[in-house]
């Protein structure tokens, strides 16, 4: 059963780590063929544009015209015995190929007098498949994560 209303908040540009204890599993979840993924997105209907990170682990893969596609890795998911570990780093895994982490959540230049676009706010969802597979798969966690300004990050901007 999925765990909704995991909601969460961070600063621009931060390096965050968010685990999620996984409480209704029958068995260990960290079997050799698990693997699972982590995306937040401009809303929980957005498509891949709308993505703005991904995690994925080993060789996740999805259904692709009946046959399966494995998912790009992107580094910093871990599954353990009953928890689920995503990690962000401040990069963008080059050219925006690979959305690793946190300053795919770096604003546009701002549009108001006072230079804010803040805070935003993101649907996250995490997916766990003990078989490996997305066509195996279970929703386990949902929420929002919330960006707020960073002084330390706007002043200078000592932090890109």
């Amino acid at each position: 059963m999925a765990s909704t209303g995991q909601n969460f908040a961070i600063h621009s540009l931060d390096k965050f780590q968010v685990k999620f204890t996984i409480t209704d599993n029958l068995t260990a979840m960290n079997d050799a063929a698990a693997d699972g993924w982590w995306g937040v997105a401009t809303a929980a209907n957005s498509n891949s544009s709308g993505v703005k990170m991904q995690k994925s682990s080993g060789t996740f893969t999805v259904s692709s015209a009946g046959s399966a596609v494995q998912v790009q890795d992107h580094d910093g998911l871990l599954i353990s015995s009953n928890f689920i570990t995503c990690e962000a780093v401040l990069n963008n895994g080059g050219g925006g190929t690979r959305i690793t982490g946190s300053v795919a959540f770096l604003p546009a230049q701002p549009t108001t007098g006072d230079g804010s676009n803040y805070p935003q706010t993101f649907f996250h969802e995490l997916v766990y498949s003990g078989a490996g597979a997305a066509d195996n798969s279970t929703v386990v966690a949902t929420g929002t994560l919330t960006i707020h300004r960073s002084l330390f990050t706007s002043v200078g901007r000592y932090r890109r």
